[in-house]
């Protein structure tokens, strides 16, 4: 009796499923894939080093321009980076949940905004993107960006359609974290005071509650950024000036540049839903996408194209050769659209499309099968079956073995071959060990460290016969130049392997 009296829920028990293989995904192997390079130790030691000052971090990391961002990303991974005693899986775990708690909201975002069949094929969608996937186990900044441009999203709609004001606090709170992200989410602002402006045109009965809440909202944004206004009021606002500087200092780029510029915002967005693809073919499947999302006149997909194009124009215009994380915030603009077209299939007449038809309308055994094999499709294209980057153990290890070879004895150190820009990353372990390197332009130290953290590493006879090399280092640690260290006044000693990079122990002649 109970049996019969039982409901299955379908829809439900098959997010459930894959929100379990959202999480295997990202966090199988964690520590082997996971980036930890220079940007990750310097926010490592940023934390550290206010966690044991007792201070507060007033400002965020820097942008590839030069402008330092808020710095509520240093306070949304300190806890977990505390709990772990400070080892950066901590956050890094944290940030594969947030990922996998977006794929829950993008779920119940598109079945709100289209249906759950089409729900379950872009949860399934998001959660074997290998980019995504890749995208979620790093600590950086621009990694939480789609789980706050979801929650903003949801909380938008319950305010515009439910007429539930009360949601607007947390779509202002969301803008707060997310324009301390990165400032490619700016544009969102706008998206957002077009959006309030439209409702508080439709909606006549309920304007003073609108009002209302929106200025409640307001002042939780400015309370956010309270912390980065003030660092910012106290040091004459040199980020914002510089950041407005810079965005106008790119606005007289030739248009061949900008065209070129915009076909490669549209390569990094389209690579999140398809991977590795060209420039060209990505225009064409969003292209694609735009048409047959359209031919429904959806409301939802107008203004999901409208926020891509406008942001894409934005971005090429604003930042040359943009990279990949200044698209992060349209992921979910991308699979509203996606889910638009997939709703517009399920509409067109059964004679024109009649395989697609009944594969929709099938949409629960489809979803399953569409799951298999898509994952067959995307993992080989992932990084899941990879030898991994092995950079945690890999940089812990390098910096144990210096500290042991070196017998409390003063030394310096820098890196060749290396993906990183920066050696922060072994400074952090340092840190936690108490050992403080000494400066590679001072003289007071006897024994210098080369790392070579990728192949191919130099022979013994190659590093002999150098007679300079560049210094790997950051500012303040090198007034902001790379120095150059003569080898000539060095004596090759010896080489330690590491199964993932190799250490050459110089002696100064």
């Amino acid at each position: 009796m109970w049996r019969r009296n039982m409901k299955f829920d379908r829809p439900a028990t098959i997010l459930f499923g894959i929100l379990i293989i959202a999480f295997f995904l990202r966090i199988y192997r964690v520590d082997e894939l996971t980036e930890f390079l220079g940007d990750q130790g310097r926010e490592s030691m940023v934390l550290y080093n206010a966690w044991h000052t007792k201070t507060i971090p007033l400002v965020g990391p820097p942008v590839s321009t030069g402008q330092h961002l808020g710095p509520i990303y240093y306070y949304l991974i300190a806890p977990s980076f505390v709990l772990a005693g400070f080892n950066p899986l901590g956050p890094i775990v944290f940030m594969v949940l947030l990922d996998v708690a977006t794929i829950m909201l993008l779920y119940q975002l598109i079945s709100r905004l289209f249906n759950k069949n089409v729900a379950t094929a872009i949860s399934a969608l998001y959660t074997v993107s290998p980019l995504i996937m890749q995208a979620s186990r790093t600590i950086w900044n621009p990694t939480p960006i789609p789980f706050f441009t979801t929650v903003l999203l949801i909380s938008l709609y319950k305010s515009i359609i439910n007429k539930k004001f009360v949601w607007l606090s947390i779509s202002f709170a969301s803008l707060g974290v997310l324009v301390q992200l990165h400032y490619s989410t700016i544009i969102l602002l706008s998206f957002t005071g077009i959006s309030l402006a439209y409702t508080y045109a439709k909606s006549r009965k309920n304007r003073s509650d609108l009002i209302k809440h929106s200025i409640f909202g307001l002042l939780i944004f400015v309370v956010l950024l309270t912390p980065f206004l003030g660092y910012q009021s106290q040091n004459e606002w040199t980020d914002v000036r510089s950041l407005l500087s810079f965005a106008s200092s790119q606005s007289d780029t030739p248009l061949k540049t900008d065209v070129t510029d915009s076909l490669y915002v549209i390569q990094h967005l389209v690579n999140f839903l398809v991977p590795a693809v060209p420039p060209l073919i990505a225009l064409i499947i969003l292209s694609m996408l735009a048409i047959v999302s359209l031919i429904q006149k959806n409301k939802w997909s107008i203004l999901a194209l409208f926020v891509i194009l406008v942001s894409i124009a934005f971005i090429s215009r604003t930042v040359y050769s943009p990279p990949e994380h200044y698209t992060r915030f349209l992921i979910p603009f991308l699979f509203i659209l996606t889910a638009s077209s997939l709703e517009t299939l399920n509409h067109i007449s059964l004679d024109k499309m009649r395989h697609m038809h009944i594969f929709v309308k099938k949409s629960y055994l489809s979803a399953i099968i569409a799951v298999i094999v898509i994952t067959l499709i995307y993992l080989p294209k992932s990084d899941i079956l990879s030898e991994g980057k092995h950079d945690l153990s890999r940089t812990e290890d390098m910096a144990e073995t210096m500290i042991q070879s070196a017998e409390q004895d003063p030394f310096s150190f820098t890196l060749i071959n290396s993906r990183s820009f920066s050696d922060l990353h072994y400074r952090f372990f340092f840190l936690k060990k108490r050992v403080q390197p000494v400066s590679i332009e001072s003289e007071e130290f006897d024994t210098l460290y080369l790392v070579c953290e990728k192949e191919p590493c130099p022979t013994q006879d190659e590093i002999v016969s150098r007679t300079e090399i560049q210094v790997m280092c950051f500012d303040p640690l090198c007034n902001r130049e790379y120095p150059k260290v003569n080898l000539k006044e060095w004596q090759f000693e010896s080489e330690i392997k590491h199964e993932w990079a190799t250490l050459y122990v110089l002696k100064r002649k």
